[in-house]
C-alpha cells in the first residue's frame, strides 16, 4: 500500500491555497508515474550537493544566477589529462630509479 498527500484531484476541489499555475488535465497521471532510476540519482545529486534540479540547460542557468556553479561540477580534484602516463620527469641522476 502507497501513502501520499495527494487525493483524487479530479473527485475534489478542496485546496489550502490556489496553484500558482493552472495544472494539465493528466496531472495525476504525471504525478503517479513511477521515477527512474536515472531521475532518482539526478535528484539525490541534488538534495546532497544543494543544487538545482530539473533539466540540465535550467540548472546551468539558475546556477549561474544564484551562484551554485560549485554544486554542479563533480567533486574532488580535477583528472591529470595525461591519464596513464606518469608526470615525473626523468631521473637527472644515472643509476638511481625515481620512487
Amino acid at each position: 500500500m502507497v501513502f501520499s498527500s495527494r487525493v483524487n484531484w479530479e473527485e475534489t476541489t478542496l485546496l489550502i491555497d490556489e496553484t500558482p499555475m493552472q495544472l494539465p488535465k493528466d496531472w495525476g497521471k504525471y504525478v503517479d508515474e513511477p521515477v527512474t532510476e536515472k531521475e532518482l540519482t539526478k535528484l539525490r545529486r541534488s538534495v546532497i550537493r544543494q543544487s538545482p534540479y530539473g533539466d540540465s540547460s535550467w540548472e546551468i542557468q539558475i546556477g549561474k544566477e544564484l551562484g551554485l556553479e560549485s554544486t554542479l561540477r563533480p567533486r574532488g580534484r580535477p583528472e591529470k589529462m595525461n591519464r596513464g602516463k606518469s608526470s615525473l620527469s626523468p631521473c637527472p641522476f644515472p643509476g638511481v630509479k625515481p620512487i
